[in-house]
């Protein structure tokens, strides 16, 4: 099969890199890097693909944050993502929660169980990096694409015959790996392919290597960690998976999980 990773902006100029992989018994193989100018060519090549994808942004926030921001849970807030310009979504941000920094290191309204046990940035968080501005544009894409009869993991009902959004973080992907970020692949590969019980090989072509940016490198990453965990979850998207806690499963129709290697 065929899964896709991107590393998403929230910016009003983005710059969105996706990877396609081929998954077999075999292991996986990147067939290729792409430059999306706009976001509509990533929602494009999402509804045309019918496949897996991982995507590198929020797709949900907390019980509590759907209260102060007074959004009916999850479905509710992809509404207050499409109905709202980005200022009107950043302005209102600002007058519904409280400021929030740093790593999430626990469970509480700005981060969600999942954010905490990765040691993630909350989706409210403002400034380096500014989460809100990707968690606007992530919502509305979200939304959009279930328009589109897209399916996003775990909210959703799985259907084999529609493209199917799983959230995933590169950055996590890189620590396991023992490497900080950086655009040698090649060194990527190695530590991947040296981790004992590695569940697939990895093989990227040497085109690919050696990439231009951090944003292109981290959309592999992305693609990756989706191909090592697409034939685990798929089907069962009703089955909590090996990865994801208890607590996080209890949690997934209100604040999703992070899929993670």
């Amino acid at each position: 099969m065929k899964v896709y990773g991107a590393d998403f902006s929230g910016a009003k100029t983005p710059h969105i890199h996706f990877a396609e992989a081929d998954v077999t018994d075999a292991g996986i193989t990147i067939t290729q890097v792409v430059a999306c100018d706009d976001r509509l060519d990533l929602f494009a090549a999402i509804v045309d693909s019918g496949a897996a994808w991982g995507l590198d942004f929020p797709f949900a926030l907390t019980r509590l944050a759907y209260d102060w921001l007074q959004a009916d849970g999850w479905e509710g807030l992809l509404e207050l993502a499409v109905r709202s310009s980005r200022e009107e979504f950043a302005d209102y941000l600002q007058q519904h929660v409280e400021p929030f920094e740093g790593r999430c290191r626990e469970h509480n309204g700005f981060c969600r169980e999942t954010d905490a046990l990765l040691g993630a940035y909350s989706g409210l968080k403002r400034f380096n990096p500014g989460m809100r501005a990707m968690l606007y544009g992530g919502l509305k894409l979200l939304a959009y694409l279930r328009k589109a009869d897209v399916r996003v993991y775990p909210f959703d009902e799985y259907d084999a015959s529609v493209a199917r959004l799983y959230e995933v973080y590169p950055s996590h992907t890189w620590m396991q790996s023992g490497l900080r970020r950086t655009k040698d692949l090649s060194l990527f590969v190695e530590r991947w392919n040296a981790v004992d019980g590695q569940k697939l090989p990895l093989q990227i072509p040497s085109e690919w290597e050696q990439v231009a940016t951090q944003d292109m490198a981290d959309s592999v990453v992305a693609c990756v960690t989706m191909a090592a965990l697409v034939r685990e979850i798929e089907p069962q998207w009703q089955k909590c998976p090996i990865m994801v806690t208890d607590a996080e499963w209890q949690l997934r129709h209100d604040e999703g999980v992070i899929i993670r290697v």
